[in-house]
């Protein structure tokens, strides 16, 4: 608990109870496993963690399955089950952040990191939709409902550098935090891609296989969506790649996020040369949050002396190197 949260040669702090939680619950589910399939047998003299048992009444108003979450093992009578529970995960809880990790708990990509992983994605060869979407939702900041709900009727032929897009379930389907409506700006080079993809055969023909019509953008080869879990192991396989390529990157699918904000910062910054607090609105509206308090983190990572220093030093190398 001492050491969940650490800072690096840099001073970043990093960890997350709940990252640390949901790891502690790995385990406890390899132990569960390992009793399932008869390789130990928990017991009352053998207990690699304690547990108790609790008895818990169920409905079974239409024949419900029960969900595998209740990890139930034995079973009393039609209105009982009994289910086992640990104590664990509760320390991780209560534990404080310090007083600076919210603003360098931040993990967005530096402009190597993103190069390389556009590399990979290889977005303008690739037949992979997934490909696609991660690429969208590190250009335009998309929360992860919004990626997989994303409208394909707000989809045209770019006629500006950047093209400004309203999206809300309301409006056209998309799965905005609070049924938000927000308009966001989409580059006109990503703009082309999701266009093509939009007109492709590859997509029509998934569409026609599909049995539900819908204005979602992005779908399975049976013409579904995408569910969120499939992206965030897409996003997994991707990491564990640039790892073998001898890469060492790590992010999450927020992470991508984190990306797109503090990137509209900096570039928005050098354009106009206005402080970060005085784009705090803008970016606040971008991103979709209900207050500017949520977005004052990134404005603050920005602020911050070394992570200034080191994202400029990246961002003016990359420039250099494009001129060449």
């Amino acid at each position: 608990m001492e050491n969940l949260y650490t800072k690096d040669e840099t001073g970043k702090v990093g960890g997350s109870p709940s990252t640390a939680s949901n790891y502690v619950l790995k385990v406890v589910n390899y132990f569960i496993f390992l009793h399932r399939q008869r390789i130990i047998s928990i017991s009352k003299t053998f207990r690699p963690f304690e547990f108790k048992a609790k008895t818990v009444r169920i409905s079974n108003k239409g024949n419900r399955a029960q969900h595998e979450m209740l990890s139930h093992l034995n079973r009393s009578h039609s209105k009982e089950i009994i289910v086992y529970t640990t104590g664990l995960t509760r320390p991780f809880k209560n534990i404080k952040k310090p007083q600076d990790a919210d603003i360098r708990e931040l993990n967005p990509l530096r402009e190597d990191e993103k190069q390389e992983l556009y590399k990979h994605l290889d977005i303008e060869n690739s037949s992979d939709t997934k490909a696609l979407m991660v690429y969208l939702k590190t250009e335009t900041g998309l929360r992860l409902e919004e990626l997989i709900t994303f409208p394909a009727s707000v989809v045209d032929k770019p006629k500006a550098k950047v093209v400004k897009v309203q999206i809300g379930e309301n409006i056209n389907g998309c799965l905005t935090k609070f049924k938000k409506n927000r308009t966001i700006e989409i580059p006109a080079s990503v703009m082309d891609l999701l266009y093509e993809y939009k007109l492709s055969k590859a997509r029509k023909k998934a569409i026609e296989k599909g049995l539900l019509r819908h204005n979602h953008l992005f779908v399975k080869s049976n013409g579904n969506i995408y569910a969120p879990n499939t992206i965030q192991k897409y996003v997994e396989t991707i990491r564990n790649d640039l790892t073998h390529c001898g890469l060492d990157i790590y992010f999450a699918p927020h992470d991508l996020r984190a990306t797109f904000a503090t990137d509209w910062l900096y570039s928005k910054h050098m354009e106009t040369g206005k402080p970060f607090e005085a784009l705090l609105q803008e970016l606040a509206d971008l991103m979709g949050h209900e207050s500017t308090s949520t977005t004052q983190k990134y404005v603050n990572y920005m602020n911050d002396n070394k992570t200034w220093l080191e994202f400029a030093q990246r961002k003016n190398q990359f420039a250099q190197q494009s001129l060449r």
